[in-house]
């Protein structure tokens, strides 16, 4: 399951918050993770100019960095962004 909103942090409402990427133990390492961001991304596209989230999980840094999402250096609200345009 994953989750996708305005971002109520940002000044804009261009950017799209992710929320609560889940996918079971059980099944991971399939690329379920990489078919559901896909989705989530695609469908942003439609609405917003960029895309954060926040996690503190090491492994979820690198699968977000995987798919293209960059580390935001100095993080308040959200520790990582990928943007949409182009």
């Amino acid at each position: 399951m994953c989750g996708l909103n305005q971002d109520p942090y940002a000044n804009s409402n261009e950017v799209g918050r992710v929320r609560r990427l889940y996918v079971s133990s059980r099944v991971r390492r399939f690329g379920i993770g990489k078919m559901l961001m896909d989705s989530v991304i695609a469908e942003a596209r439609k609405c917003y100019t960029m895309l954060v989230l926040k996690t503190d999980n090491p492994v979820a840094d690198v699968f977000y960095h995987s798919i293209g999402f960059t580390v935001i250096t100095d993080p308040k609200n959200e520790t990582h962004y990928l943007r949409l345009n182009g």
